[in-house]
């Protein structure tokens, strides 16, 4: 499966890896950017810029299991690095310059 944030939207689309399609669509909060994928792929945290929280969404049941308050700074991040136990990371929350 593939991930995939819609930040005009507030979404996250779930894309099959190989017939390329959208097999559900989940929403989560407004502005969601980056998104981070546990190695053993149940679990994906989406930061959410304008709502300053994180989205869980259990994979297998592709539903948001649990919202997050991040605080003001969550529209902050700069990146989630790579890590143990993550297999994908995305940066690039607010890329105004600061």
């Amino acid at each position: 499966m593939i991930y995939v944030t819609n930040v005009i939207s507030g979404s996250v689309s779930v894309i099959d890896s190989e017939t390329l399609t959208v097999t559900k669509t989940i929403e989560v909060e407004r502005r969601p950017w980056n998104l981070l994928l546990t190695a053993d792929g149940g679990t994906a945290f989406v930061a959410n810029a304008w709502s300053d929280s994180v989205s869980v969404i259990d994979t297998a049941q592709k539903e948001v299991v649990k919202t997050l308050e991040a605080g003001s700074g969550a529209s902050r991040w700069r990146s989630i690095r790579r890590g143990p136990g993550f297999t994908f990371a995305t940066s690039c929350l607010d890329c105004d310059g600061d």
